[in-house]
């Protein structure tokens, strides 16, 4: 089996399973991976995709699995060493037939002057109908795109920085931000319910049938509710 090692950057890395998990996208070293997987389960890496200047950092198998989303932030050089301009963000498409980006398209934020300071984003998603993205960036919001027209939809803006984020079925978005988890409508614009608890959300996502969603609280550990009634049903820690 051919063996490969990557020397990974000083950012996280990000890892998505296209649909019939016969493939695995992966970032590193501000590059898209994708690795083809074998009979014996093993992996080769089938090609790299990147944009010059730009670091990928999310990468996002769509649904019907025709495409992958990646969010990228430009290389800027300061004080004689790169950093990343996390106040200025894209969203890539490319094809996986071709392995071609299809469109580039600009992430703008909301907040202009008065932005909080950047953060590093964590979380992008496809809608389960493939329409629609929705993403955390480099400012304290969880953002929206409608993937045909590349427009965006009103950001839900957050007093903490967005940690995870998961569609569930129905068109909804669960989010988690600072030690809150909030429950958010894309037709309504607007949060619907959260719950606090006593330590920051770090991961989250749905049940299969859609009515428990799980999160990860940073001091109480996993975390289980009932969608229809709010009610824990159950912390593992």
């Amino acid at each position: 089996q051919d063996q490969i090692q990557l020397d990974w950057d000083s950012y996280p890395g990000s890892l998505s399973w296209s649909p019939d998990s016969t493939r695995l996208a992966s970032t590193a070293n501000g590059s898209i991976l994708i690795w083809a997987r074998r009979r014996d389960n093993s992996f080769q890496l089938e090609t790299a995709l990147s944009l010059k200047g730009f670091q990928q950092i999310l990468v996002s198998w769509s649904p019907d699995g025709t495409r992958i989303a990646s969010q990228d932030f430009p290389i800027i050089e300061i004080g004689g060493s790169e950093e990343l301009d996390l106040g200025e963000s894209r969203v890539n498409l490319w094809n996986t037939t071709t392995w071609k980006l299809e469109q580039r398209l600009a992430q703008r934020y909301s907040y202009g002057n008065a932005a909080p300071t950047p953060t590093f984003p964590f979380a992008l998603e496809w809608s389960s109908d493939g329409n629609l993205l929705a993403g955390t960036s480099g400012v304290h919001e969880m953002w929206m795109m409608n993937v045909a027209n590349g427009q965006a939809l009103p950001p839900m803006q957050t007093v903490e920085p967005v940690t995870a984020l998961d569609w569930h079925p129905n068109g909804l978005i669960a989010f988690g931000a600072g030690v809150s988890t909030s429950i958010y409508s894309v037709m309504e614009q607007r949060a619907l319910y959260s719950w606090w608890d006593n330590g920051a959300i770090r991961d989250l996502a749905w049940s299969p049938d859609g009515t428990k969603l799980l999160y990860f609280s940073e001091n109480e550990g996993t975390v289980i509710r009932d969608f229809s009634t709010g009610i824990r049903l159950a912390t593992l820690s």
